[in-house]
């Protein structure tokens, strides 16, 4: 028997195991020692070293692989080797609280994470708003997306020979519960026909331009190129500027190779110092079609949709952390609308977009599928914490 498992014995005190347990939230013998803890402060004061002790392990600087050993792998990939990849998918890894025997190593990770200066790190958070800011059909990440339920057949076949040259123009208003209305956003999505590597594409540059109140103007870009064919996601770039209060302007960079996407993020503190990462993560073998945001108000075009329609795409994120990956999205045909917008009068289809427990109003024209309007199903906060709901129109094409 363990020293600790007889101390436990003898004492009554947890085991050093059960205290690494609780710090963990793992539920075995939680409620019990939740109790203990309520009477003891040598084993309350274990349990606060033993947080202290994980959170500055998890807060050390992460190695990361080269620039050159990232563009070995792209490269072995593109010609079809099959390499591992750091992956997290389905769910992030999660750090867990060391033993206390873990020694005099931890204790010297405990004192370097003690002077090492914290700032805060960009992270892939997609911010909220589909189709003309941040992600298409989900809300502010946080967790992993779960499948849509019930399960759904993938959109598609897609034809991009359905798709031609066209420059879309959207506008965003917030209505809060009183009915006051506000400017909330402008975005542009123009798609050309252009050349990669040789090949013929799709390009779709989406710009986003917004107001954030500390900052002024808030602009999100993303280029994005497709197969022509197919409109498989090849490449894409992402500029948003300012990210939030400690950078004042982040770059993503993605190349999609066979089941992978690979890339960097690299971001410019507002104080001058600058925070880069290399992107390798594994995408689903069953999450085809995946989309991008800059995608949204086209893809329809590409596919064929009409009464009781109902099908899933997957969103892919900017898989800087591993909980920003991929969003299963399911869109579902409810019934056919007349819609007037700015840009016109026309006959839609009106699907219901639903991901992460959030639903959508999104309204396509029956002649080309091109994303009209889309509206919150139902009211929720905005930035200024007041509730109401937003809409996002088409202006002019």
């Amino acid at each position: 028997m363990r020293l600790s498992a007889l101390r436990s014995v003898s004492t009554g005190h947890p085991t050093d195991r059960a205290l690494d347990r609780y710090v963990d939230r793992e539920p075995t013998e939680r409620a019990r020692v939740a109790e203990h803890l309520v009477r003891c402060a040598a084993c309350r004061a274990a349990v606060a070293f033993r947080r202290n002790l994980r959170d500055a392990v998890c807060r050390l600087p992460q190695p990361e692989p080269s620039p050159d050993l990232l563009m070995r792998v792209l490269t072995d990939r593109a010609s079809g080797q099959r390499l591992i990849l750091p992956n997290a998918w389905p769910e992030a890894r999660r750090a867990r609280a060391w033993p206390l025997a873990a020694g005099l190593a931890a204790a010297a990770a405990v004192v370097l994470a003690t002077w090492l200066p914290q700032r805060e790190r960009p992270h892939a958070a997609v911010p909220s708003d589909w189709f003309v800011s941040g992600s298409l059909f989900v809300d502010a990440a946080g967790a992993q997306a779960p499948a849509p339920e019930p399960p759904l057949s993938p959109a598609g076949p897609a034809d991009g020979a359905r798709l031609r040259p066209r420059t879309l123009q959207y506008v965003a208003r917030w209505t809060d519960t009183t009915g006051h209305e506000r400017f909330d956003g402008r975005a542009v999505v123009a798609l050309d026909s252009v050349r990669m590597d040789g090949a013929p594409v799709w390009r779709v540059a989406q710009t986003w331009r917004g107001e954030t109140g500390d900052h002024g103007e808030h602009v999100e870009a993303e280029t994005l190129w497709v197969a022509r064919a197919d409109l498989r996601p090849l490449a894409r770039g992402v500029h948003v500027a300012p990210y939030n209060r400690a950078f004042g302007r982040l770059e993503v960079t993605q190349r999609f190779v066979g089941d992978s996407v690979l890339g960097a993020m690299h971001a410019e503190g507002t104080d001058g110092h600058e925070v880069r990462r290399p992107i390798a993560r594994r995408l689903p073998d069953d999450g085809a079609p995946y989309l991008t945001d800059a995608f949204a108000p086209l893809f329809l075009s590409a596919v064929d949709v009409g009464p009781r329609w109902a099908r899933r795409v997957t969103i892919a994120g900017w898989a800087v952390v591993p909980n920003d990956v991929v969003y299963p999205v399911a869109l579902r045909v409810v019934g056919a609308e007349r819609v007037t917008t700015p840009a016109g009068t026309f006959d839609c289809w009106r699907l219901l977009v639903t991901a992460r427990g959030r639903v959508l109003d999104y309204w396509v024209r029956k002649g080309d599928g091109v994303g009209v309007r889309s509206r919150d199903a139902a009211p929720r906060a905005g930035r200024d914490g007041t509730r109401g709901v937003r809409e996002v129109v088409l202006t002019g094409e």
